[in-house]
């Protein structure tokens, strides 16, 4: 699992030098908006800091608010059965792995909107 969490830093690490961290930091405010969230994250986050703010309100929202983790998979476009996969008996395992894929769809997002985009 930390190969994985390092490769995800990583990445939002040449997020970062592209200039599109913040372009996935507004997708992830938007959706956790569209889902009657009320939980912002910093545009100013680094990559790390990104990860542990994510991985913290997943773990609140599976502990405490299940409809609204539903909710939030929906909007975001991660299927049940996708979600099921992820399914561990560690619930940090559980956690890490289903940020890792808000973390990939997000991302996804954000590099096909900024691929199609018109360059100015």
């Amino acid at each position: 699992m930390f190969d994985k969490i390092k490769n995800i830093l990583t990445s939002l690490s040449d997020v970062k030098n592209l200039h599109l961290l913040q372009n996935l930091i507004e997708q992830l405010n938007k959706d956790f908006i569209m889902s009657g969230l009320d939980w912002y994250f910093d545009p100013k986050l680094n990559p790390k800091e990104l990860l542990g703010a994510l991985q913290e309100r997943i773990g609140e929202l599976l502990l405490k608010e299940p409809r609204l983790f539903s909710n939030l998979m929906y909007r975001i476009d991660i299927s049940e059965m996708h979600l099921m996969q992820q399914k561990d008996h560690d619930f940090d395992k559980t956690r890490d792995k289903i940020t890792l894929a808000i973390l990939k769809r997000e991302w996804q997002k954000v590099w096909f909107r900024n691929k199609n985009s018109p360059s100015v």
